[in-house]
């Protein structure tokens, strides 16, 4: 019975979490792959910047909103959430609670 109750509050916990991410400001970020030029999109927080994870917790989102690989990231610029969704053909973005960090991340979503 316990390791069910531990099952739940793990697939739960997140999502009661997340909603304490209402104060989050996410920032938008243009950014350039420098193996290959191509541009992404991609967005953070400022309590926990892209700089700070590791690239698996990274997603990109190309011209037409769709996931893609950035294996070596150079961010351009921030900005305006219109123009980055504009940009990436209207994706989207959640935000995250992160237990470790005691703040909220963001992660793009495909369109």
């Amino acid at each position: 019975m316990s390791r069910l109750l531990s099952l739940a509050v793990v697939a739960v916990l997140p999502l009661v979490f997340s909603a304490c991410c209402s104060h989050a400001q996410p920032r938008f970020w243009k950014v350039r792959d420098t193996k290959n030029g191509a541009t992404a999109y991609t967005v953070d927080t400022a309590a926990v910047p892209t700089t700070s994870l590791v690239a698996r917790d990274i997603r990109y989102v190309d011209t037409g909103g769709k996931l893609v690989e950035v294996r070596n990231p150079k961010m351009v610029r921030e900005m305006p959430e219109a123009e980055w969704k504009a940009a990436t053909s209207g994706a989207g973005y959640s935000l995250w609670y992160c237990g470790h960090r005691k703040a909220c991340w963001a992660k793009a979503k495909a369109r």
